[in-house]
């Protein structure tokens, strides 16, 4: 017996969606625990993701990044290498790490080494930007103290009363 009442519906394979969601999810996680720095930026140079190893670098949290330029995070000196390094990767698609000065939230400043990448959208065109920040500071002070040794060395070298040779293991003088 009919009873009048009628159902009408629809199904969709939502398979694609899940697993784009299941991807997101890795990314996310992996970054999120990651020890340096990742950050994504629309392609008008907004953050719209940070992990908390980027925020720490800064003295912030990534809640403050969302919206704010990229460039408000770089020194004056590191803006203009930065828009160009931008439209570039824009360009061409491809930018080699380069080395930025950037801004910590209690006014000091520190070196990072950037390596940006760009991300499409589905049909291949330029997005997104992603970026790793790695902190090198501790590098560039054993640079520095390199230099100051090897400078204590040379005025050494240069005002010995005693005659100094450097030589190589079969006796061709490099310095002397």
């Amino acid at each position: 017996k009919n009873s009048g009442i009628q159902f009408n519906g629809f199904v969709t394979d939502i398979t694609e969606r899940k697993l784009s969601e299941a991807e997101i999810r890795k990314f996310k996680t992996i970054a999120d625990n990651a020890g340096y720095g990742v950050a994504i930026a629309s392609l008008d140079t907004k953050y719209i993701y940070t992990n908390e190893s980027f925020a720490r670098m800064h003295g912030r949290t990534p809640d403050w990044f969302l919206g704010k330029r990229v460039l408000t995070t770089l020194t004056r000196e590191s803006r203009k290498k930065a828009v160009m390094a931008i439209r570039s990767l824009i360009e061409t698609g491809y930018v080699q790490p380069m080395e930025f000065w950037y801004l910590h939230k209690d006014g000091h400043q520190f070196p990072g080494l950037m390596s940006p990448v760009l991300i499409p959208d589905a049909v291949g065109k330029p997005a997104f930007v992603a970026a790793v920040l790695v902190d090198i500071s501790e590098r560039k002070r054993a640079e520095e103290k390199l230099r100051d040794s090897e400078k204590k060395f040379r005025n050494l070298f240069k005002q010995s009363n005693d005659a100094i040779i450097v030589h190589t293991t079969d006796g061709r003088i490099i310095e002397a």
